[in-house]
């Protein structure tokens, strides 16, 4: 900093700034500040600032890089007598802003991962297993509603379970997760259930003399008539 003091030839603002950059700089010269940076330090608008970094870029004091990404990057090189390629430091293109200048801001934003982004496995789809066996966890709300049922109707829910899917050809990422769904709608059947069990019990299943008779009759013979 103390070399920047030294120079004569410039301007009150292009001296302000260039020892603003000084104070940034590490022992090799090089600094990241922004324009905004530098703005708020030397309290100078924005025009005057970029005017100024051009004027002591070509009086041979100052060196401005451009970085795809992360701004600009300034190697500060005060000359007395020598050519700005006599006295600039050699660039180091592997320094990172991090080492070089841990007091100066880069101007890029971290993306975060989104849950849109992320990518996710798709789950596999089966049809209805041939043969399935419902598995229920004892203690379970499905469970215990398979518990209250009567004799049969386990049963009778399976096959109806299995007829429904079949026909449709329904596709599943989980088929215990669907029988589980499939009993807790039953109560919506309870009423539809209930009526068929009774028709079943009252309808009386005629017998086969009663058919064979019936068949007769049909036929335009007497059954009871015997030649």
């Amino acid at each position: 900093m103390s070399a920047v003091w030294k120079l004569k030839d410039l301007a009150d603002s292009e001296m302000l700034i260039l020892l603003a950059m000084a104070d940034w700089a590490d022992r090799d010269g090089v600094c990241w500040p922004s324009i905004a940076q530098l703005a708020d330090k030397t309290n100078k608008g924005e025009r005057t600032i970029q005017g100024a970094i051009k004027a002591i870029v070509a009086k041979g004091h100052l060196t401005r890089v451009e970085v795809p990404g992360r701004g600009c990057r300034y190697v500060v090189h005060p000359r007395s007598g020598c050519t700005p390629a006599e006295i600039a430091p050699p660039q180091r293109t592997a320094r990172t802003p991090a080492a070089a200048a841990p007091n100066t801001s880069v101007n890029t934003i971290p993306q975060k991962a989104t849950p849109s982004s992320v990518k996710r496995a798709k789950p596999v789809m089966t049809l209805l297993p041939e043969g399935f066996e419902p598995v229920m966890k004892p203690g379970s709300i499905t469970a215990g509603t398979v518990d209250s049922w009567p004799p049969g109707r386990l049963e009778d829910e399976l096959e109806h379970f299995a007829d429904h899917h079949t026909v449709k050809a329904t596709l599943s990422a989980d088929w215990q997760a669907s029988w589980r769904t499939w009993v807790k709608n039953s109560k919506k059947w309870e009423p539809r259930h209930a009526q068929v069990q009774r028709h079943r019990q009252q309808s009386p299943r005629p017998s086969s003399d009663g058919a064979f008779e019936a068949f007769a009759r049909a036929a335009g013979f007497n059954p009871t008539h015997h030649h």
